[in-house]
């Protein structure tokens, strides 16, 4: 974790120079009551450092290899996930996922990295977002990811 501005908030870095696939798993989250066969919206903010920009000066292959992920599993001990892939480098972007939930009692969200390259690859992530949504379309972010109610 790198510290921003005050030190009070933090991103997460996942690096390396050899291929890699990586990343981080949030505990089980248990769907809340009034949420069942809904959906689950998850969001997270996410930056590629730019390894390649040296392309423009006749440096590098002009090809960008990296990129970051967002998984959800409707259902945490399952071995199916969904994931929306990010490719915007040089600046923050965001990720976005929406997955309808089934009978699924509980979800797990991967944010993940990966290249298949040897390059110095760098992403960075922060700001993650969970909402519920019911079956009438009514949403509630989540505070806390560790408890049902947690629900805003």
């Amino acid at each position: 974790l790198e510290s921003k501005g005050d030190g009070e908030q933090y991103a997460a870095k996942i690096a390396s120079h050899k291929p890699y696939a990586a990343g981080f798993g949030s505990p089980r989250i248990p769907v809340p009551e009034g949420f069942e066969g809904g959906q689950v919206f998850v969001s997270v903010k996410y930056l590629i450092w730019d390894h390649d920009q040296g392309a423009k000066v006749d440096f590098g292959d002009g090809i960008d290899y990296d990129w970051a992920s967002l998984g959800i599993k409707p259902g945490a001990d399952g071995d199916v996930a969904l994931y929306a892939n990010g490719y915007v480098r040089g600046e923050w972007a965001e990720l976005t996922n929406t997955v309808d939930l089934g009978d699924a009692q509980d979800i797990m969200v991967l944010i993940q990295a990966q290249s298949p390259a040897f390059l110095n690859s760098n992403i960075y992530f922060d700001d993650v977002k969970i909402a519920f949504i019911d079956a009438d379309g009514n949403g509630q972010y989540l505070r806390d990811c560790t408890a049902v109610e947690a629900l805003q």
